[in-house]
């Protein structure tokens, strides 16, 4: 999965593991450390060799601490 932010302070792109996915919402890990109701856009599945990548806006609805990483939970906005 691939995860951009570009709120204020949080300006980044990962590309990172997925935990669960489905229809309404992901779960990932994260380096960075993310706050509810933040939206961020997500690229499901991801390849670096995949022309053309479509990007779905989410809104962080979980984000637990594990460790020096995050497990972070979206929704999906439609």
């Amino acid at each position: 999965i691939q995860i951009r932010c570009d709120a204020p302070g949080s300006n980044f792109t990962e590309v990172t593991i997925t935990k669960t996915a489905s229809r309404r919402g992901a779960s990932f890990i994260s380096k960075h450390k993310l706050t509810k109701g933040m939206i961020l856009y997500v690229v499901l599945p991801y390849s670096e060799r995949d022309l053309v990548q479509l990007e779905s806006r989410a809104r962080v609805v979980r984000a637990d601490a594990q460790g020096a990483e995050y497990e972070i939970g979206v929704a999906f906005l439609t």
